[in-house]
């Protein structure tokens, strides 16, 4: 379980299934505390420039201490769009990783929950390696 009285962390939840309501109800029913966690769709996203701003805007909130633990679902979802550049999108990511470095660093549970693809994503293999390598921990959901 995490607690808000831990120090910040990042988690990420790797699914070899489609991310539903379910899994993500699971992930945040993980979370304890006095404050109920703030939930980010990022598929909901356009994009992954997009996805970088509402994540920054979470940043923001957590210095007026009105987010203290947040889910983020399907996270890497939109760096997969092939209509942008594998580069652009790594570079993307990076800057992802960095605020979500400095959320941790300000004390704030931030929980990822992303599918692991089967299909071949060429060049962009590495985003979910990359993601899991900054995380405190990684966990991986089981259909029951």
């Amino acid at each position: 379980m995490i607690t808000a009285a831990d120090t910040g962390q990042l988690i990420v939840y790797v699914t070899d299934d489609p991310i539903d309501d379910a899994a993500v109800a699971s992930v945040m029913d993980m979370i304890t505390g006095e404050d109920k966690p703030v939930l980010i769709d990022a598929s909901q996203a356009r994009s992954c420039f997009e996805l970088e701003q509402i994540i920054g805007r979470a940043l923001e909130n957590v210095f007026q201490r009105t987010h203290r633990n947040i889910v983020i679902s399907n996270l890497l979802g939109v760096f997969y769009d092939s209509s942008i550049l594998t580069r652009r999108a790594s570079q993307s990511l990076g800057r992802v990783k960095t605020v979500l470095g400095s959320l941790v660093d300000n004390g704030v549970q931030v929980a990822v929950v992303c599918q692991r693809l089967s299909k071949d994503l060429g060049t962009r293999s590495h985003f979910m390696a990359s993601l899991c390598a900054s995380a405190n921990r990684v966990h991986f959901l089981r259909r029951m």
